[in-house]
């Protein structure tokens, strides 16, 4: 990697940098995905902790049809989807890194992950009251 783009990463990434400098490296050498627990157990809120809200929206979405369409099959598809995000979260993070300018502010945007939460439990308040009322 070229000392700019290190210097241009650690300023995007922010907290973690030397963590996501290490796993990029090995991605670009090895040509191999890295495990990230993170994206595995947080999902949408590390990836919008992380500033990707497109692919945070992509993944939302796809975990709501997964739950609406494939009750029976909840289980499963709620599992092989944070693994495939544990699996390739690095990747899909070091693309969004490299894509960035100079000038963007980097390190992680801990108030989207406060919005996005109290989003959720707005979110299964109304699903909880929804099905209550129609229980009756």
């Amino acid at each position: 990697m070229f000392s700019q783009q290190t210097v241009d990463i650690e300023a995007l990434v922010g907290k973690n940098s030397r963590y996501y400098l290490e796993k990029f490296e090995y991605m670009r050498q090895k040509n191999k995905a890295t495990w990230n627990w993170a994206a595995f157990f947080f999902g949408t809120a590390w990836l919008i902790y992380r500033k990707m809200y497109m692919q945070a929206s992509i993944y939302f979405v796809i975990s709501c049809i997964i739950g609406w369409l494939m009750p029976i099959n909840y289980i499963s598809g709620m599992i092989m989807l944070p693994l495939a995000l544990g699996l390739w979260g690095n990747y899909l993070y070091m693309m969004h890194v490299t894509k960035q300018s100079s000038g963007y502010s980097g390190g992680g945007n801990l108030l989207g992950v406060i919005v996005f939460c109290v989003l959720m439990l707005v979110v299964l308040l109304f699903t909880a009251v929804q099905g209550v009322l129609l229980a009756i």
